[in-house]
């Protein structure tokens, strides 16, 4: 090639020496900033509308953009993504009678199974109801001081209260059951009204359940006073109790909450009694799992399409290398699950070979192998993703422009095997 002038200006007389028309030496030991001043007068000699990129150069970068990013988002369902699960993880369940018992979460550990559940009892809260009183009356003291106790899981607490002179007993109840709430004690209270019985104090344990060896989860008595024995709150209507459920003809599992988790991550809800077993059923979201396979295939198919289009460009031939190099290794791993690469790179699915894959839990496990074609696939796509520069074209048939990441990254990986610069002039551009 012959030496243009402005390459002469750009690197400094002292920096070069001419050999032959065809050759121009460098000094390797110049700093590359000299490279970057070449792109940058290189570039800015023969900018496009684009910011120094082609139309064929935006095109190309733009498909490879999205491309990747659909890449992306295909192996983020496979493999999972910090607040999202893989598809592998979804399940869905169903429960053969929703009124007794309900399906309340299916984790990605369950495996593809059934069972069958009795349930013999269900979790229950203590529960006290007070008389009826009617909302106008005025059964207390007005002026007078009240106290009484609460002791609920073996903790006590005292409240106290004044009650005016002409105060109702609904107005008393409300006053009552504000300052039991206001010190959360685990145990609630709330005023109920009936037409034909009148107001009610309800007090009510927090949670299901009780511990072993206790009779009742709280206990209220009056200190001074009879607040408590002219309300009745504690006349115990309901008390608290275990859950009891059998699995599968087994022994009798306990629970203090109606909330259980059955196995391998299912968690189910007993909701009432029951005289005969319930049956269960859980299975992976099957046809979201071969979904996100085939769009992993489809992005890939379409960024190798992509490379192979512009095959005579360096950064072409990269993006092709990245892709298919997560492969190597692989074919046979993925001939297991219905994937098959030719010898043009592009990927294809036999769908009967992937179903039995997924049913017998091959496609899975191929999928979460932490040093495979899927991990290696994933960091290829965010990786393109992130700095596309490095795989942009750089053939000046397509434009003349030059990455400015690039520029740097084909010396630097060729330093040791080309000092000459004409050489390296001539492979780019």
């Amino acid at each position: 090639m012959t030496v243009n002038a402005n390459y002469a200006s750009i690197f400094g007389a002292n920096n070069i020496y001419k050999k032959s028309d065809a050759y121009v030496l460098f000094n390797a030991q110049n700093d590359l900033k000299l490279y970057q001043s070449f792109y940058q007068t290189f570039n800015n000699k023969n900018a496009g509308p684009n910011g120094g990129l082609s139309d064929a150069q935006t095109s190309y970068m733009n498909s490879m953009r999205t491309g990747a990013a659909g890449l992306k988002a295909a192996m983020d369902q496979l493999l999972g993504a910090k607040k999202q699960k893989s598809v592998f993880e979804k399940m869905t369940a169903v429960s053969g009678d929703k009124d007794s018992l309900g399906i309340i979460s299916v984790s990605g550990k369950a495996v593809n199974t059934a069972a069958k559940v009795r349930i013999d009892q269900t979790a229950a809260a203590q529960k006290n109801a007070g008389f009826g009183m009617k909302a106008n009356d005025k059964s207390f003291c007005g002026g007078r001081y009240y106290q009484f106790e609460i002791e609920a899981d073996g903790k006590k607490r005292q409240f106290s209260f004044s009650v005016r002179y002409g105060e109702s007993d609904r107005s008393v109840q409300q006053k009552m059951a504000d300052i039991i709430n206001n010190k959360k004690i685990g145990v609630w209270a709330s005023v109920s009204y009936d037409a034909k019985t009148g107001s009610s104090l309800i007090l009510e344990s927090a949670s299901t359940g009780i511990d072993a060896g206790r009779e009742n989860r709280f206990s209220v008595k009056d200190i001074s006073g009879d607040a408590v024995e002219k309300t009745g709150i504690d006349n115990i209507t309901q008390r608290a109790q275990n859950a009891l459920y059998r699995v599968d003809g087994g022994a009798v599992q306990e629970s203090r909450q109606n909330n259980v988790e059955l196995a391998n991550g299912v968690t189910i809800q007993l909701r009432k009694e029951t005289e005969s077993e319930v049956s269960v059923s859980w299975e992976g979201d099957k046809i979201s799992s071969l979904n996100a396979a085939r769009e992993m295939a489809n992005h890939f198919n379409a960024m190798i399409e992509l490379a192979r289009e512009n095959g005579g460009d360096i950064g072409a031939k990269r993006l092709f290398d990245r892709l298919a190099g997560a492969a190597e290794g692989q074919l046979s791993g993925l001939g297991r699950i219905g994937i098959a690469m030719n010898d043009k790179g592009y990927l294809s699915i036999d769908e009967k070979k992937m179903d039995a894959a997924y049913e017998n839990g091959d496609m899975r496990k191929f999928f979460e192998d932490g040093y495979g074609f899927a991990r290696r696939l994933d960091r290829a796509a965010a990786q393109i993703a992130e700095d596309p520069s490095r795989y942009a074209l750089k053939d000046a048939a397509a434009g003349s422009a030059v990455s400015p990441g690039d520029f740097g990254y084909d010396f630097m990986s060729r330093f040791n095997q080309w000092n000459n610069v004409g050489t390296l002039l001539n492979m780019m551009f």
